[in-house]
């Protein structure tokens, strides 16, 4: 004769095993991702050093400075070229320490508050060893 109870312990047993290896291959799978990014931070000791960065490794760097408003827009500079490049703004609305690989990119202040319109800008080139400017740029509002 079939013993029930011990069929629902089986059956709770296998259930959980199973739970346990699918969550085992979703943490294998976010540090995967997680590492296919680098992380760049400047060199000059400013702990509020911003850069993230995926492409190819920097072997020479600039910067780039300027300020971004409001700060209730709550801006973020991507730029795009050969390495893609994120970096944060401080909450005065100037864009935080970085150091970004030399090259040209196209740069686009992107507003995670929706009620602001992103920016793009063309052709910005970043020398290694100098500080690239994109000067003061203020986002407009929507009509969001």
């Amino acid at each position: 004769m079939i013993d029930k109870n011990n069929l629902k312990l089986k059956s709770g047993v296998m259930k959980n095993f199973l739970l346990k290896q699918i969550s085992f291959g979703l943490v294998i799978i976010v540090l995967l991702m997680a590492c296919s990014k680098e992380a760049v931070e400047s060199n000059d000791g400013n702990k509020d050093a911003s850069a993230q960065f995926t492409g190819e490794d920097p072997k020479d760097a600039g910067s780039v400075i300027g300020i971004i408003l409001p700060s209730e827009a709550q801006p973020v500079v991507y730029m795009f070229g050969k390495t893609t490049v994120k970096i944060g703004v401080n909450a005065d609305g100037t864009i935080a320490a970085n150091s970004v690989p030399a090259g040209d990119y196209t740069v686009q202040i992107h507003a995670n508050n929706p009620a602001y319109g992103d920016v793009m800008i063309n052709d910005i080139r970043v020398e290694a060893g100098k500080t690239t400017d994109l000067g003061t740029i203020v986002l407009v509002k929507t009509s969001k």
